[in-house]
C-alpha cells in the first residue's frame, strides 16, 4: 500500500517530540489517531497523508519535494540550504541554539585562534558559514552523535553542536563561546505550497490551539464604581467583555481573556480592586 494523496505531511515519530506534535494535532482536530506503528496515515478529510520519519529526514524530504509540508527543526532545514523551503510557524518545542563551544581554558581567546584547527560537528554547512563570516579557515570534522565528546578524545580542538541548557557541554570540559543559531520545532512547507489552503488550515488551527494552552478566561463580577479600576489591572487580550447582572443594576459581569501564566497574579489583583465571584477557565481553542 502507499499513501493516497500527493500532499504529505511529515511527523517526527522520535519519542520526544512526536508526543507534543501528536497532542497539537490531535486537540486541532486534524487527527484523532495518534498510532505511530504505521508509516503512514491517510486523512480523508482534509486530502492528505501523515508521513512519519525522523526529524532529519522530514528536513530532507522537504528539500527534495518528497514531502508537502512538515515538522522539523529550524537548523536542520537551513542546515540543508534550500531556499525552496519555508518556514511557516514556531512551535515553541524543543528550544535550543546551536553553539561553538571551545575548550574552557580557551575561551577568552580571539577568533582568529582558531584558524587552521580541527572543529567536529554534524552541521557542516552552518558551521562553514559562521566561520567564513568570521575570516577563518578551519577543518570541518563531520560527525553523528557524541559531538561534546570529541575534545576530550583529542579528535577536535573544538565543536559546533546543539545545547539546551549548556551544561552536558560544561561537564565535558567546554563553553560556549558563540551562539550561531536559535532554533526550535517548526511547521515548514516547500514556497511553492505555502498558500495552499491545507497549509493554512493547519497554520490556524495550531495557532488557535498554541494560543489557547498559553490563555485563560477570567470571569468576575464587579461594582459598577469599581469597573475602571479593574480594567485597569486587566483589560485583557483584547477589550473585556462587559454586561450588566440581571435583576441587580449594582454590578457588572466581566469577562477577560489574559496570559495564563498571569492568572493567579490577576486573580488576586482583582479582588484587591473590589470584584466578587471571580473564577478562571481554561481555554480548548481559540481564534484571535
Amino acid at each position: 500500500m502507499k499513501p493516497v494523496y500527493k500532499f504529505r505531511v511529515g511527523i517526527p515519530k522520535n519519542d520526544r517530540l512526536y508526543p507534543e506534535i501528536a497532542s497539537l494535532l490531535n486537540q486541532a482536530s486534524i487527527w484523532r489517531d495518534p498510532s505511530r506503528r504505521r508509516l503512514f496515515v491517510d486523512l480523508d478529510k482534509h486530502n492528505l497523508s501523515l508521513i512519519f520519519g525522523r526529524a532529519s529526514e522530514i528536513a530532507l524530504s522537504l528539500s527534495d519535494g518528497t514531502l508537502s509540508c512538515g515538522f522539523t527543526g529550524r537548523d536542520l532545514i537551513l542546515e540543508n540550504g534550500n531556499d525552496q523551503v519555508t518556514e511557516i510557524m514556531p512551535l515553541g518545542i524543543g528550544k535550543c541554539s546551536l553553539v561553538f563551544a571551545v575548550p574552557q581554558d580557551k575561551a577568552s581567546e580571539p577568533i582568529g585562534y582558531w584558524e587552521g584547527k580541527t572543529i567536529a560537528t554534524s552541521f557542516t554547512r552552518l558551521a562553514g558559514e559562521f566561520f567564513k563570516r568570521n575570516g577563518i579557515t578551519v577543518h570541518l570534522k563531520e560527525v553523528t552523535g557524541g559531538v561534546e565528546g570529541k575534545v576530550a578524545t583529542e579528535e577536535a580542538d573544538a565543536i559546533v553542536d546543539l545545547t539546551e541548557t549548556g551544561t552536558t557541554l560544561e561537564a565535558n570540559g567546554l563553553k560556549i563561546r558563540d551562539i550561531l543559531l536559535e532554533t526550535e520545532t517548526v511547521f515548514a512547507a516547500q514556497k511553492a505550497l505555502a498558500e495552499d489552503p491545507r497549509i493554512e488550515l493547519i497554520k490556524t488551527r495550531l495557532t488557535g490551539v498554541m494560543l489557547a494552552r498559553e490563555s485563560i478566561m477570567i470571569e468576575y463580577m464587579i461594582p459598577k464604581e469599581k469597573l475602571q479600576d479593574a480594567i485597569k489591572v486587566a483589560g485583557g487580550q483584547k477589550s473585556p467583555t462587559v454586561a450588566p447582572i440581571y435583576g441587580d443594576d449594582r454590578y457588572f459581569a466581566v469577562r477577560i481573556v489574559e496570559p495564563r501564566n498571569r492568572e493567579n497574579e490577576i486573580m488576586d489583583q482583582l479582588k484587591q480592586a473590589g470584584a466578587v465571584g471571580i473564577f478562571s477557565v481554561l481555554l480548548n481553542n481559540t481564534r484571535f
